[in-house]
């Protein structure tokens, strides 16, 4: 419906398949051939794991041609449609006068690469990457996790009722539910874990201007039964989050996270079970590929294992998106709790 609605109104649209959010096979329903041109395929979040094993915009034009869509048509949403839609005027077809970025594919149903050219210069050949790697310096993007005055003490929420707003997570996208929930608090007006409740608390510490803002809310959906994950990749603003158990695993992972300049911390007991660095800004790693790949596989089995997440939730990009206040329904940013609906934010006590 939203989509129809916005091809009404001129606009195109981006049609995703991301690791944590799989729109593409729904969103093929609306396709149509007069409306086909003003269809862009994308990807949007899609991890190292999911491109070595199922590819990328290869892996959405066989989903296409799966469900039924022209081959051709398919290949035109790939290429000169969203060249179109950037205005990106030299490329996005093969014709005179346009730069030669040609992709040769064995067959249009697998569509595997065979070959490919950036600007005439064959760049890949059967799999392999041909032009020589360069590295940078990273120097300038590193130590950008600024963060001040973090204590336990910040995570701590002085509640005065058990009647709590809740942002439940839906599997397989990063829209949220907002709904509320009887939690325990102790006589401080403390939450106390029940393992018996699927319901932990969630944080968001600002990393990057050293403001000291923390706020806490409640996740529902998550399915962590011990230990504490924190990130330091959290849309939009790439804040830090963090959801445990209890306080002291979430202080300490935090505080992990810090010392090692951003990325991904798994906690358990009081020590780090798996972690990966990303010093470039917070949110890359410096390594190759593969290097990210193996690193995801372990955090992603220890979350599983370890930890106990939830077998349907993406445990690393699921929560990334827990403090992304432009997508329903509820969010949590530095500042507290934010209905998207409302566009506003509200009190974490219901």
């Amino acid at each position: 419906e939203e989509m129809k609605e916005r091809l009404e109104r001129g606009m195109y649209i981006l049609l995703r398949q991301g690791s944590a959010c799989h729109n593409l096979r729904t969103l093929l329903k609306g396709v149509t051939r007069e409306n086909e041109r003003r269809c862009l395929l994308c990807s949007d979040d899609r991890q190292p794991k999911t491109i070595l094993q199922e590819g990328h915009l290869d892996n959405h034009l066989k989903i296409c041609v799966e469900e039924g869509l022209d081959p051709v048509s398919a290949i035109r949403m790939a290429t000169l449609n969203a060249a179109e839609c950037f205005r990106l005027y030299d490329r996005g077809a093969i014709a005179p006068g346009y730069r030669a970025d040609i992709v040769l594919l064995d067959d249009l149903k697998e569509f595997r690469v065979d070959r490919v050219w950036i600007d005439g210069e064959l760049t890949a050949q059967e799999g392999k990457y041909l032009p020589e790697v360069h590295r940078h310096d990273i120097a300038s993007v590193k130590r950008s996790v600024v963060v001040k005055d973090f204590s336990r003490e910040k995570l701590k929420m002085h509640l005065s009722s058990d009647h709590v707003h809740v942002i439940e997570i839906l599997p397989g996208g990063v829209v949220t539910k907002k709904t509320t929930a009887k939690i325990t608090l102790d006589q401080e007006g403390e939450f106390v874990w029940n393992p018996d409740e699927d319901i932990v608390k969630v944080a968001v510490v600002e990393r990057h201007q050293g403001t000291g803002n923390v706020a806490c809310g409640f996740l529902k959906g998550y399915g962590i039964k011990e230990g504490a994950v924190a990130l330091s990749i959290a849309h939009d603003s790439h804040n830090i989050i963090a959801v445990g158990v209890n306080d002291e695993e979430m202080e300490y992972a935090v505080r992990s996270l810090i010392a090692q300049d951003g990325g991904i911390v798994l906690v358990k007991e009081g020590k780090v079970i798996e972690s990966m660095p990303m010093p470039i800004a917070g949110l890359m790693s410096d390594r190759s590929g593969e290097w990210v790949d193996e690193k995801l596989t372990a955090i992603h089995e220890k979350a599983y294992t370890e930890l106990g997440i939830c077998g349907e939730v993406e445990p690393v990009m699921t929560l990334c998106f827990m403090s992304l206040p432009v997508i329903p329904e509820l969010k949590l940013t530095d500042m507290g709790l934010f209905d998207v609906n409302a566009f506003s934010f509200i009190p974490v006590e219901a």
